[in-house]
């Protein structure tokens, strides 16, 4: 819903830069080490994927599609068995690939890159708040683009509010976008419609299945059908 990702899916949808075949993301930061902490509880529903594995996997979803690629993940466990780290490499057969970092134990760049056949975009963190770009258009000489930046400067916070996680003020976008859908009567947002949720919480389900993250609440073959 900012209005550097809606640039990007134009982007990606007028076909500028061809085709888009691979992506690399990264999301992380040094979390907390209380155990009762949210982000390390089972109880809570713990981890690096649910908590910002999602944003890596919704950009793979919106750049190649809903369709459930192979999924393949690694990942370190706490010794209370949520994830503090997981990586995913997703393929969809013959035609795309991403490979994807999440991690509450390390300082990441928070850059995700799409390539495509005619050049690329790199999106500058903040990962899941962005409000920059680059987009690099391949030029007639092999690894030589003509780069152009793309800047949204944030919404101001009215005097005395302020935000939890940086750039978080700019999350009024996703508010606007639901009082819109409100207004129209629709059921489903159209820019981030009901079957992509389906399929991100599918490759979410895979990869927790594959790495062994399981919660209380749930059974050991929990999964989204």
């Amino acid at each position: 819903f900012f209005p550097i990702v809606r640039k990007l899916r134009e982007l990606l949808k007028d076909g500028s830069l061809g085709v888009p075949r691979c992506l690399q993301a990264d999301f992380g930061f040094v979390g907390p080490t209380d155990p009762s902490h949210r982000l390390l509880d089972p109880a809570q529903a713990g981890g690096a994927m649910l908590d910002i594995g999602i944003y890596v996997v919704q950009l793979a979803t919106m750049t190649f599609g809903t369709s459930i690629p192979e999924v393949k993940s690694s990942a370190i466990l706490t010794p209370l068995g949520v994830d503090a780290e997981g990586a995913l490499t997703l393929t969809w057969k013959d035609t795309a690939s991403a490979s994807l970092l999440f991690t509450i134990r390390a300082c990441t760049p928070e850059n995700s890159v799409i390539m495509c056949d005619k050049g690329y975009v790199r999106i500058h963190g903040q990962a899941h708040c962005p409000d920059r770009m680059t987009v690099s258009r391949a030029s007639t000489d092999r690894g030589k683009f003509v780069a152009e930046e793309f800047s949204f400067p944030l919404p101001k916070l009215k005097r005395g509010l302020s935000v939890n996680y940086p750039n978080s003020e700019g999350m009024v976008y996703q508010v606007e976008a639901v009082e819109k859908c409100i207004r129209d009567g629709l059921l489903e947002c159209p820019e981030y419609p009901l079957e992509e949720s389906l399929s991100i919480m599918k490759i979410m389900d895979i990869y927790r299945q594959q790495v062994g993250v399981t919660y209380p609440s749930e059974s050991s073959n929990c999964s989204v059908s």
